[in-house]
């Protein structure tokens, strides 16, 4: 047995006595119900799944890396319907691989051990498995990106600045539009000032760095530059809303805003993460995460500007989107608000990230 065919016998068993484990921590928590039935159930289940490979430092032995939900184990995390509580006495025992003439591994954790941090499991200030389970999601993402900073340190304000702009974009029902006013506005641009300044400082989003991870990429291809463009669109939007009355709109905005949201995170976001995840790969088969991520960066772009400019058309026909005479923000009193007010422009970020200038 080759040593890449042996780690990769113990990646599908450390998987599987983490995927059991939390069966048996399910049927003897207080949570009492399957996975499945919890919202957002898969990226609960690819946090706890982390979590324990963390927690036992597992980090070269499983594959990861970080995408839009942050840490991510791919292809060992399954199906949450396949997360059924299921008593400990009913899981069969995982056979650990064998090791002909090698040394053996010692405190291997086994499905048992594994029931037992479950049990106990907290993420940051989600203190329980019922808390975990039952969180949003922004929560758990702000929750997660805290207790795990130092799995991707360089990263990580850039993963907590976009969890603002996703409670922002989640807000869209009436209750939320209704409070969302002129001083909830200028908060929000200078959130996307600044999430859009942390994204610029990071020379791996420069076009001399994504050649030099194998990301072929036609000039006006770059992920930052294409997620910045969508939340100028986004800008626009909630200007409007903080400057008119809903009951001014034809109908419910839900259908748009939802759009919006939903481009977001299968999009624009998680286009930028799959340049991250190029560079946070860890574990067996690496090599085949940073080309799937490469991969998925291609179907990604394949009709980007499209579906962008369909969402900037629904937007535009219930009057989203400011008119000829009202399309300036408004100015706010506080010094550098609002989206790249008092911030370099994204051609100058990249020129100051290839050394080269005017």
């Amino acid at each position: 047995m080759s040593q890449d065919e042996l780690s990769e016998r113990w990646e599908d068993y450390y998987s599987t006595a983490i995927r059991k484990g939390l069966k048996a921590a399910l049927a003897e928590s207080s949570v009492e119900r399957s996975l499945d039935t919890f919202e957002y159930a898969h990226i609960k289940l690819n946090k706890l799944m982390y979590v324990a490979m963390a927690e036992r430092g597992l980090h070269e032995e499983m594959q990861h890396s970080w995408h839009r939900y942050g840490g991510d184990l791919g292809t060992l995390v399954p199906s949450a319907s396949t997360i059924k509580q299921t008593e400990l006495a009913n899981l069969p025992t995982t056979e650990k691989p064998a090791q002909p003439g090698a040394e053996s591994k010692q405190d291997v954790w086994d499905e048992a051990d594994y029931r037992e941090f479950f049990l106990n499991v907290s993420i940051g200030s989600l203190e329980s498995l019922s808390e975990i389970l039952n969180a949003d999601r922004e929560t758990l993402l702000e929750a997660f990106y805290t207790a795990y900073s130092g799995d991707i340190e360089e990263w990580v304000e850039l993963y907590l600045i976009n969890v603002r702009i996703q409670e922002v974009l989640h807000q869209y029902d009436v209750d939320g539009l209704d409070s969302f006013g002129e001083p909830e506005y200028h908060d929000f641009v200078d959130v996307l000032a600044a999430f859009e300044q942390e994204l610029y400082s990071h020379r791996e989003m420069s076009p001399s760095a994504l050649e030099a991870a194998d990301v072929d990429l036609e000039s006006d291809e770059n992920p930052a530059d294409l997620l910045t463009e969508f939340l100028e669109l986004v800008d626009d939007v909630y200007f409007t809303i903080a400057q008119g009355d809903l009951d001014d709109f034809p109908g419910d905005l839900s259908y748009q805003l939802g759009m919006i949201e939903e481009f977001y995170h299968e999009n624009a976001w998680n286009l930028v993460t799959k340049v991250i995840s190029i560079h946070t790969t860890h574990g067996p088969n690496a090599d085949a995460l940073e080309w799937g991520s490469r991969s998925d960066i291609d179907q990604l772009l394949d009709g980007y500007r499209i579906r962008m400019e369909r969402i900037e058309s629904e937007c535009r026909a219930v009057g989203l989107l400011p008119g000829a005479t009202d399309s300036t923000p408004p100015e706010d009193d506080a010094e550098g608000s609002g989206v790249g007010r008092d911030l370099p422009s994204g051609e100058e970020f990249r020129r100051a990230l290839n050394g080269t200038s005017d």
